[in-house]
């Protein structure tokens, strides 16, 4: 506030995401500088120094415009590799959880509702996803959990129509398997997601007509997903694509 009301052309603000160096660290600085010289009504710019210093102000000032596109292969010009990171964690997790021959059997059919809480549902409160849907490849959502409790969002209500993009890569052959992932902005939040049909591991194992359903794992992207991930990841970069 004193170098704007100085009249510093831009005051600049940074330091270290992880705080090993400074007093205060850049998650915590560059919110505090841009609260103090917006209370004093100045239209000063900042500079935010260090590379996690894009993300943050992308997300205190609303900008990510673009992330609503789930073209495939897309280069996104509003995140970083800590993003990526996001994204492989959840595509490993879905893997691992869609292709199972338990999965099968208690998702198609009748759905085990008892069974999606205790396996899927529940998880959503450990932080390493925060909302699990099971959809049909018409986007129809039969199951919705978030944050530890059992819920009626649809996956629609809660992506947006990307949802159905996110979808659309899927094999036509709906027996194949393959996992989309990238990451939705809807009402001004943003979501890293990752979508696989449920498919069985053992050969003998079926599913009805052969026409899959689709398991979603989304995970909210806030400050604290965004620091937690640039501690373990401090490259950068200025893209993030929408894979399939």
């Amino acid at each position: 506030g004193r170098a704007a009301t100085a009249g510093a052309a831009a005051p600049v603000a940074g330091g270290e995401a992880g705080g090993h160096c400074g007093d205060v660290s850049t998650m915590v600085l560059i919110p505090e500088v841009y609260r103090a010289v917006k209370q004093m009504g100045a239209g000063t710019p900042i500079l935010a120094a260090g590379g996690i210093a894009t993300l943050l102000l992308y997300i205190v000032n609303g900008i990510f415009d673009e992330t609503n596109r789930l073209d495939a292969g897309y280069a996104k010009q509003s995140a970083s590799s800590a993003i990526h990171s996001s994204l492989e964690n959840l595509e490993s997790l879905i893997h691992d959880n869609a292709v199972w021959d338990d999965a099968v059997a208690n998702a198609y059919g009748d759905i085990n509702t008892e069974w999606l809480n205790g396996t899927w549902g529940d998880a959503t409160a450990l932080g390493i996803y925060d909302h699990v849907n099971l959809v049909e490849r018409s986007g129809r959502t039969l199951y919705a959990a978030r944050n530890g409790d059992q819920t009626e969002d649809s996956a629609e209500n809660i992506y947006g129509n990307e949802i159905l993009e996110l979808l659309a890569p899927m094999p036509a052959d709906e027996t194949l398997f393959k996992v989309t992932s990238g990451i939705v902005r809807k009402d001004n939040k943003l979501y890293v997601v990752a979508a696989a049909p449920i498919l069985p591991t053992s050969e003998d194992v079926k599913i009805p007509n052969g026409k899959a359903r689709y398991l979603i794992f989304g995970k909210t992207v806030d400050n604290k997903l965004l620091a937690e991930l640039s501690r373990r990841d401090k490259d950068l970069d200025s893209r993030v694509y929408w894979r399939e």
